[in-house]
């Protein structure tokens, strides 16, 4: 899979010089959480979508550890997309329907713990791959409780199918739902998902 750079698919902001200049080039917004990676991505007005569930929503979507290392690490199991691509492609899908999305990633339980306490008022709902920590973060489990804060668990592969310490989740007793198995595929049905629950919740 080859992704085209974020920056030529990004639409002008409201303000920007007409579209038939050649010289204006879009935009994106961009904010960093403690020095570490977070870049947020608005995409007002390109959908009907918000509009349908009357609001334009914000989400994070929070990778663990190892997530960095997609693509070479086991492809096997989870794939050969990269997470850059994985990014690339809820970008187009936020695009598509006219929300906010922002990435972050670490290997580190109390930067996650840390990027979810920062989302509180800032987004409406988080997607989660808490990778191993899954399986064993209390600390993650009472961060989503104390943010209150709707929460996907998302796993690349399908976790139930393989080494019995994965079939248990600690994020999942705090989540509202979980999708697996379905590789990077699950990060736009998760956002799909997020946003239908949110429109309902409303």
């Amino acid at each position: 899979m080859k992704c085209a750079p974020l920056s030529r698919r990004l639409p002008p902001l409201p303000g920007a010089l007409p579209k038939n200049d050649a010289d204006q080039k879009p935009k994106r917004h961009t904010k960093r959480l403690q020095n570490r990676h977070l870049n947020e991505i608005w995409f007002p007005g390109q959908s009907d979508y918000a509009n349908d569930v009357g609001m334009t929503k914000s989400l994070l979507i929070l990778n663990g550890p190892n997530l960095n290392l997609l693509g070479t690490r086991q492809p096997e199991v989870y794939g050969t997309t990269t997470l850059p691509m994985i990014e690339a492609l809820c970008a187009d899908h936020a695009k598509a329907m006219g929300i906010k999305v922002a990435f972050a990633q670490s290997n580190i339980e109390g930067a996650m713990v840390d990027a979810l306490h920062a989302a509180r008022g800032v987004h409406d709902g988080v997607i989660l791959n808490a990778g191993a920590y899954t399986h064993t973060s209390i600390a993650l489990m009472d961060a989503i409780f104390s943010t209150e804060l709707p929460t996907i668990e998302l796993h690349l592969s399908n976790v139930h199918a393989r080494e019995e310490f994965r079939h248990h989740s600690y994020i999942a007793k705090a989540a509202v739902g979980i999708i697996c198995g379905f590789g990077a595929a699950g990060y736009t049905l998760a956002m799909t998902a997020m946003c239908d629950y949110l429109g309902a919740s409303a």
